[in-house]
Formats: C-alpha cells, structure tokens, sequence
C-alpha cells in the first residue's frame, strides 16, 4: 500500500514536471517561445499495473510573452492548478548556448526555482542546471533530431525521488505543429515502479 501512495505522489509531480515551461522530457531548458508563440498539451501518465492500474491527466497552456519571458498555466483536472515563468537573460545569437531562470509549479506560497543552461555540440543539445523542490537536485540531459521529424531525448533529477526519463517525440505528418510524444522514467530507487506517459502538443502563432 506504501509502495501505491508512493507512486501517486511521484505520478502527481510527473503531471506537473510535464506540464510548465519548455522542458526536455521532466526537466526546465533554457530554451523559450519567442513572441506571440504558443503551444497547448495534454498528457496521460501511468505506472506499473499491480501498482497502480490508474492513469493520470494533465494539460497545459504555454505562451511566449516577450523575447525573454514566457509563462505556463496547467492543470491536473483534480484540482491541482499551477502556474510557472521563464527568463532567458543571456543567449548566443547564433543559438549555440543560452541560460534559462525561473519559477515551475507555482501554488500558493509553494514553488520550484531553477536555473538551467544549455550547450550545443555537433547536432546534440545538452541541457544541465539546478532546481529546488523538496531539496536542491541536479539535473542534465540531452537532445537530437535522428531523423527529419524524429527527436530522442533524455533527462535526469538527482537525489531522493529523482528519475530518469527518456522519450521520443514525433511531428505528425500533414499536421504544422503537432507533436505526439512516449516517455518511459526510470526513478533513482530502483525498488519503486517505473513510470511513463504519453502526450500530444500542438505548437501554433497568434
């Protein structure tokens, strides 16, 4: 029983870490949407069957607010709504490297600030940073396209509760802007179940 109510919270947080400002799979980037840039998506997380044969929802709204900001609204339709921001201070004009600062899971007086940069070499992205939720954590990972509309990415938390995720991401064919998404989280105690969601995203301009 300890083992589901465990995987509950941890499937709570997957909805909420999917569901903010431009992230990897779990993890913020530095990377933002540029001005009158948009993107909505909804996300359908589970885990193990004889653990819990549940599936969670969440969704999300994302807008770019200016050349430096954006902002994120989600929901887990049961009463859980958060709001996250993102600055990007500094960034190479060639797009090369760029840092990222903010807030994610915004409630209340509750929060999770991070500072994340990222770092281009050949076709790969590597992402890497700070974040404080229940305690301050590490995080990194990576991205590259495979093939023309194929994009493989991988993400990993530190510490107590952390994961490490990967998913692949997939444009739809004759659809501009929709993505559709599987991502498998493997957490850092390996006693607990691994996870995974599936999503679609649909990125558009206003």
């Amino acid at each position: 029983m300890l083992r589901a109510i465990l995987t509950v919270a941890a499937l709570a947080g997957v909805c909420a870490s999917f569901a903010q400002v431009t992230s990897l799979v779990t993890i913020p980037i530095a990377d933002i949407k540029g001005v009158r840039e948009a993107e909505v998506g909804h996300y359908v997380s589970g885990t193990e069957r004889n653990v819990d044969k549940r599936y969670y929802h969440s969704s999300y709204l994302l807008v770019g607010i200016s050349e430096y900001v954006e902002a994120a609204a989600a929901t887990d339709w049961s009463g859980l709504n958060t709001w996250a921001f993102k600055v990007q201070p500094v960034a190479d004009k060639g797009g090369r490297w760029a840092v990222g600062l903010g807030y994610q899971a915004i409630r209340g007086g509750e929060s999770t600030p991070f500072a994340v940069g990222r770092y281009n070499v050949g076709p790969v992205r590597f992402h890497g940073g700070w974040i404080r939720n229940d305690r301050d954590r590490f995080v990194c990972g990576c991205d590259v396209q495979i093939c023309p509309g194929l994009t493989l990415a991988a993400d990993h938390t530190s510490s107590v509760g952390g994961s490490t995720w990967a998913g692949l991401f997939y444009s739809v064919p004759g659809i501009a802007g929709l993505t559709a998404n599987v991502n498998v989280g493997v957490p850092n105690d390996h006693a607990d179940p691994v996870n995974h969601t599936i999503g679609l995203v649909y990125a558009f301009r206003f």
